[in-house]
């Protein structure tokens, strides 16, 4: 998608009264559901009056050999029309909460990359990731486009944690009555 085009159409960079017109980029995997973070953007993107971007990178399937190439070609084709239509779907129900939301659609083999080329582009304030619930084994292992987005971008970003593996660690870490006895038996005891 051409984002000259976006920006003609709807500039951020200055508002009626001479103020500056906040962006917020709100990049999305699964293009048919709310998430945390996307949600958490529409509500920031209320109290900033700010403009929505809410943007989905499509990965085209890999290489395939040449045989397949009419079966993979209608496959992928009809793939990419599916997801583009759930963003415009997801995009309309965004527009019941905050009427300022656009959607972005492109074709990229490195989401992270997309993403931090299109923020820069639109000239935004604001880039909301969301982050898988991994335990700290797996974030060392395994590759995140957040933490590549956060580490490398020039706009700034905001990592979106979901609350349900905080509240289970808090839940976790609560201590059982056994517990508390035994740390009440222990402040009784003399020094």
């Amino acid at each position: 998608m051409n984002i000259s085009k976006i920006e003609a159409d709807h500039p951020t960079k200055t508002g009626e009264h001479g103020r500056k017109t906040k962006a917020i980029l709100a990049p999305i995997k699964v293009a048919d559901r709310l998430n945390g973070a996307l949600q958490f953007a529409v509500e920031l993107a209320k109290f900033w009056r700010a403009k929505l971007y809410v943007l989905y990178v499509y990965a085209p399937l890999p290489r395939v050999s040449a045989s397949a190439v009419t079966q993979a070609v209608h496959l992928i084709d009809w793939e990419r029309r599916h997801r583009l239509v759930n963003l415009f779907e997801l995009v309309d129900k965004l527009r019941e909460r905050h009427e300022k939301v656009y959607p972005l659609f492109t074709d990229n083999d490195c989401p992270a990359e997309a993403i931090q080329d299109i923020g820069r582009q639109l000239n935004a304030d604001l880039i909301v990731v969301s982050t898988h619930d991994r335990n700290w084994l797996a974030q060392m292992f395994l590759y995140s486009d957040s933490d590549d987005i956060a580490r490398r971008s020039s706009v700034p970003v905001l990592v979106y944690r979901p609350k349900t593996r905080m509240r289970s660690l808090v839940e976790s870490q609560k201590p059982t009555e056994d517990q508390l006895a035994a740390m009440g038996s222990q402040d009784s005891e003399p020094l």
